[in-house]
């Protein structure tokens, strides 16, 4: 009996430690690498259905070429067969759970739209981004749990594969020419990447509170992590990720203080935390006063005329105020574009790099300098200003990398334009209303079930047209707001059952104070306020494989 033991060998290949490398992989590529988000996904998918594979090997046969090609045959075929009854078996247990299986049904509801679309290769397209919401709730829901030390090395990976971008961003910032610091995200959107920010912040922020640590790692580390998360957020300049990160802490705050029993402390406090809000619109009020608030002007006291004797415009109205001046006052334009032909290789009349006309962002980079708009004007500008201009940078403030204010500038620049000229091409803020407006006009147009899922694209652009929009075709995008988007492709009727599909989950789960998940839902949730955030790989991936990390490995 046991020389037959010793030859016939059972060898099991459990897949749960392959299944955590895999969610790890996952984990560091959600904010480094949407290449690799796939393969860690197909990688789950194989060792989800793999489970756990037993297969008998005859060593006697391994010593003849048959013998071999015996055991590989039997290896794969009872692989085969192990796959395929795993994978009945994880249906039945999915289909049998009512929050994973409402969940999906968003995805289903794409697969629903594809009956009414006109556009079918893009809507299989939008189909094949949506993925993540059908493979991740079927793998996660039916998975052997993960314990609490495996949950907690996975958002180890997580967390410092955010450090890891944040450094590298933070290299780029500072040793390269970079013009708009949005661009410092190398490798996913920068709205994503500072979701995935909010995130880290609001997971180290549980664990400090906590009792115990994360994989013992000192609480002082983990406040610093917190403070340079968060430090690094304002240097990338998200204004979706800080409106973001602020509402959300301002509501946990709330929340927080509510679990006080002391009235009087509770009171206190409350009174400290709803101040900040309302300081925070008196800076902005402030900063925007001080912005477009010139100083009086004085008709006579202007000069009429140039050192080279070419006469001055005047012009208070239609070219707006930045920096507390009028743009528009000593301009010379033959002037201008004369010296400016002379010190430039990109033409007067041309684009800057940013694609916008050089004429007037050179206006705008004097009058920040508080120089003439004048051959003078042009000649105190260093090479490194002559650069600036060439990059499409308008005012010298948009130079400080660490200061918020140029943010609220280019916004209040964005709607002078918009009043004045009805442009809404000078920066994201006013086009992200005229994408609103179109997007508007198509909902009212197929208010009840949409489009359909592969429409949006063609219905937002011809709604472009229709309202006869002085949007440049090259911002002609999509809403920048995953309500309308959803709205636009399944009506109202659609993104009724969207929003039930994503929350009612939530509370079906046994443990409905989730924490993570609900700071989770908060964080997505306003975020759709301001992008697609669901439209992207890296934005589907992020909500939805955390949603159920959080609803089924729930043991913090």
């Amino acid at each position: 009996m046991t020389e037959v033991n010793s030859q016939n060998k059972v060898r099991t290949f459990n897949t749960q430690y392959f299944m955590i490398g895999s969610m790890a992989l996952l984990m560091v590529s959600l904010t480094l690498s949407p290449y690799f988000m796939s393969v860690a996904q197909f990688m789950m998918v194989f060792f989800w259905l793999c489970d756990i594979v037993n297969t008998s090997f005859d060593v006697q046969n391994k010593k003849t070429t048959s013998g071999i090609l015996k055991n590989v045959f039997a290896f794969i075929g009872s692989c085969l067969v192990r796959m395929y009854k795993n994978l009945i078996i994880k249906i039945k247990q999915f289909v049998s759970n009512k929050p994973a299986l409402i969940f999906t049904s968003a995805y289903f509801m794409h697969i629903v739209g594809m009956l009414w679309t006109n556009d079918f290769l893009n809507g299989l397209g939008d189909l094949r981004i949506k993925l993540p919401l059908l493979i991740l709730p079927l793998i996660i829901s039916t998975m052997t749990p993960l314990n609490k030390k495996q949950f907690h090395f996975l958002l180890i990976i997580y967390i410092s594969a955010i450090f890891v971008n944040t450094l590298i961003s933070t290299w780029v910032l500072f040793k390269t020419n970079v013009v708009d610091t949005r661009d410092i995200s190398l490798f996913i959107s920068h709205i994503r990447f500072s979701l995935n920010i909010c995130l880290a912040v609001f997971i180290l922020i549980y664990f400090v509170f906590k009792t115990g640590t994360l994989f013992n790692i000192p609480k002082t580390v983990l406040i610093l992590l917190i403070a340079w998360f968060v430090i690094f957020l304002f240097m990338l300049k998200s204004l979706s990720g800080i409106v973001v990160f602020i509402v959300v802490a301002f509501i946990l705050t709330i929340v927080k203080i509510r679990e006080i029993k002391q009235i009087r402390i509770k009171h206190v406090l409350f009174s400290i935390v709803l101040a900040i809000p309302l300081l925070i619109i008196a800076y902005v009020f402030s900063v925007v006063k001080n912005y477009t608030t010139p100083e009086p002007l004085l008709a006579d006291t202007l000069s009429t005329y140039t050192e080279m004797g070419n006469p001055y415009q005047h012009d208070t109205i239609n070219l707006g105020i930045e920096n507390g001046r009028y743009i528009g006052l000593y301009v010379s334009w033959d002037e201008l574009e004369e010296a400016w032909n002379k010190v430039s290789e990109i033409d007067f009349n041309g684009l800057d790099k940013r694609g916008n006309k050089i004429a007037y962002t050179l206006i705008r980079y004097l009058n920040s300098k508080d120089l003439r708009k004048d051959a003078s004007g042009v000649r105190q500008l260093s090479e490194k200003d002559i650069t600036n201009v060439e990059n499409g940078v308008a005012n010298i403030i948009y130079l400080n990398r660490l200061n918020i204010k140029s943010k609220i500038f280019d916004a209040v620049m964005g709607y002078q334009r918009l009043k004045l000229h009805d442009d809404p091409n000078s920066n994201t803020f006013t086009q992200r209303i005229e994408h609103w407006r179109a997007s508007i006009h198509v909902i009212r147009q197929h208010p009840l079930f949409g489009v359909g899922t592969g429409d949006v694209d063609y219905a937002i652009r011809n709604a472009y047209d229709e309202l006869n929009s002085n949007l440049e075709s090259r911002w002609r995008m999509n809403p920048h707001n995953q309500y309308f988007t959803i709205a636009i492709g399944f009506g109202l009727i659609g993104l009724a059952w969207y929003i039930i599909a994503l929350v009612l989950p939530v509370f079906m789960l046994v443990k409905q104070n989730n924490y993570f998940l609900w700071i989770l839902i908060a964080i997505v949730g306003i975020s759709m306020f301001f992008d697609d955030t669901l439209n992207t790989q890296a934005g589907i991936t992020f909500f939805t494989c955390f949603y159920f990390c959080f609803a089924y490995f729930n043991d913090y």
